[in-house]
């Protein structure tokens, strides 16, 4: 914990060193590329040391940091060899020697996610590896390691999306003849239902036919009926009128029988009296 705190003391010491010397040469107009300047001693190098940089940031994110005061041409952010994670400190080489003054000058004491960075003049050089080993990996090596991957997985979307689009074109075919074949059963189940419709409008006019008829045949025969009973009717209406008659005419002729016996019977001056009187 002592050599941590006096790490981070000399750390911090550090950062406000050359934050006093850079506010002392903005006070006094001093340039920083000229002779006068701190770093006019470091015009050799173009490379600067980070330090206290968040473990959970890759070289990509220290790149776009670092970016914006120069084009970079290597990074190294050094890594545990067993664990491969971050040790928190980088070696950023620009193309230009000016933009390592810019950085210095407005990244040192910056804060990122929490943690104070600490960016100053470094002369490195990358380190030799044997023959045998496998060369370690630059900055440019991880862009167009990146940027290969990058475009292996645009491939990939598009591979995706073309096996999406045949896809979806094959489900819309499956979808379209399920909708005819759904179409077609329709219509035949109309079809059906038509012909059932026909045949029991048929039957139903049948069952009409034959009630018409019967009805036709019932009236008939009740106006047959009607028609012998009336014609009984008046035959019974005319043997009454030919009774009455008869009787009346039996009447009648008593009568005159008996006016002619009385007559006969009644002597002839007897009548003659009778009707002048």
């Amino acid at each position: 914990k002592a050599t941590v705190s006096v790490l981070y003391w000399l750390k911090m010491q550090n950062i406000r060193s050359v934050q006093r010397v850079t506010e002392r040469e903005l006070k006094l107009g001093i340039d920083g590329r000229g002779k006068d300047s701190w770093h006019h001693d470091h015009r050799h190098s173009a490379c600067v040391h980070v330090g206290g940089l968040p473990r959970d940031l890759s070289e990509g994110d220290v790149c776009v940091i670092f970016s914006q005061y120069g084009n970079i041409q290597d990074l190294r952010l050094v890594r545990d060899r067993e664990t491969g994670d971050s040790k928190g400190f980088a070696f950023v080489t620009y193309q230009d020697q000016r933009s390592t003054i810019l950085s210095v000058d407005n990244l040192n004491g910056a804060k990122v996610l929490g943690r104070m960075l600490s960016v100053d003049h470094a002369e490195y050089k990358p380190p030799q590896k044997d023959s045998d080993s496998e060369p370690e990996e630059t900055f440019h090596d991880h862009v167009k390691k990146k940027q290969k991957e990058y475009k292996k997985d645009l491939l990939q979307a598009a591979r995706d999306e073309r096996e999406d689009k045949h896809v979806r074109k094959l489900e819309a075919k499956q979808h379209k003849q399920d909708a005819l074949e759904a179409k077609r059963l329709r219509l035949l189940e109309l079809q059906e239902a038509s012909k059932r419709q026909e045949n029991e409008r048929g039957t139903d006019s049948d069952r009409d036919r034959h009630r018409r008829d019967g009805d036709r045949d019932r009236r008939d025969r009740d106006r047959h009926r009607d028609r012998d009973r009336d014609r009984d009717r008046d035959r019974d209406r005319d043997r009454d009128r030919d009774r009455d008659r008869e009787r009346r005419d039996r009447v009648k002729d008593k009568k005159r029988d008996d006016r002619r016996r009385r007559r006969s019977s009644t002597p002839r001056r007897e009548r003659r009296r009778r009707s002048d009187s």
